[in-house]
């Protein structure tokens, strides 16, 4: 048990970059203002979401419903904490609530990406990257922090959305049993997976194929696609350790210690997913999010 313990250890309890990014503003006045407006619409997307629930809560409290007004309760605290919405919402919120914050999420990634790309023409690598992690933070208050890494007792019997931090996609098996990055569809087994116990690590076992993610061959090569293959996990190319970083989630191999990241990958629509150095980017981070089955 001592041993399982460590393989869910923390990284310290926050991330080192959520720590003094909240503080700091962004580097120039168009970024600021773009932050602002962003989060502003965030702000009145959530009180709408909120005022939802109060109206749920009061005409629970009225039929003296006490098993519906704890479901509820939960449900709030799930979407204060992990912004996933309840099963109850009307479809017109759901699907305004869905867009804007899509499409505000979309043109924050747009002005800052294109900040950041002109800090590398620059070769300012240290400027990139802190603007990479303040980027990442604004995405994480709107989109919430996903669920701390499952409890012992019940992870196995779990299942997963494993949502990318910086795109906001998940991890699916496509038709070609590859492992890539699609919108979410919940309905998607494809897109739901469970996680297997071992003493120090873990397998990440897709539940529709049965088959766990691998680094190919063993390799320590950064940019190896990652891959599915066998069953059980057991493989030393098939084991990860996880470690939660302000309730975001870093998915090292044991066999290369490289995390699990988006691939670089120009011009190709298909996001795959890959195996790079650590850099505390946000692509490099994953929010597990609960299957209600």
């Amino acid at each position: 048990m001592n041993k399982m313990r460590t393989a869910f250890a923390l990284v310290g309890s926050i991330c080192l970059f959520v720590q003094g990014v909240v503080s700091q503003e962004p580097p120039n006045p168009t970024l600021r203002s773009l932050s602002a407006r962003f989060a502003q619409d965030a702000e009145k997307l959530h009180k709408t979401i909120f005022s939802a629930f109060d109206e749920a809560v009061q005409a629970a409290n009225k039929q003296g419903n006490k098993k519906q007004l704890a479901l509820i309760q939960a449900e709030r605290s799930r979407f204060a904490n992990q912004r996933i919405l309840p099963v109850w919402l009307k479809d017109d919120i759901r699907e305004m609530y869905s867009s804007r914050m899509s499409q505000n999420c979309e043109a924050l990634i747009s002005g800052w990406g294109k900040h950041i790309d002109a800090q590398r023409k620059k070769r300012d690598e240290a400027s990139a990257r802190h603007a990479e992690l303040m980027l990442g933070n604004l995405l994480i208050q709107a989109r919430g922090y996903g669920i701390a890494l499952p409890s012992m007792a019940d992870f196995q019997n779990v299942r997963f959305l494993i949502r990318n931090v910086e795109t906001d996609l998940v991890m699916e098996v496509n038709d070609k049993g590859e492992l890539v990055l699609e919108p979410e569809l919940i309905t998607r087994t494809r897109q739901h997976f469970r996680l297997l116990g071992f003493d120090e690590s873990v397998a990440i076992q897709n539940c529709e194929e049965r088959r766990v993610l691998n680094v190919p061959y063993g390799s320590k090569n950064p940019d190896t696609k990652i891959i599915l293959y066998s069953t059980d996990g057991k493989d030393a190319n098939e084991k990860w350790r996880l470690s939660e970083e302000g309730r975001q989630i870093a998915i090292t191999s044991l066999k290369s210690g490289l995390v699990l990241s988006v691939a670089q990958e120009i011009g190709n629509s298909t996001l795959s997913i890959v195996q790079q150095f650590d850099q505390q980017l946000p692509r490099q981070r994953w929010i597990f999010e609960p299957i209600n089955q």
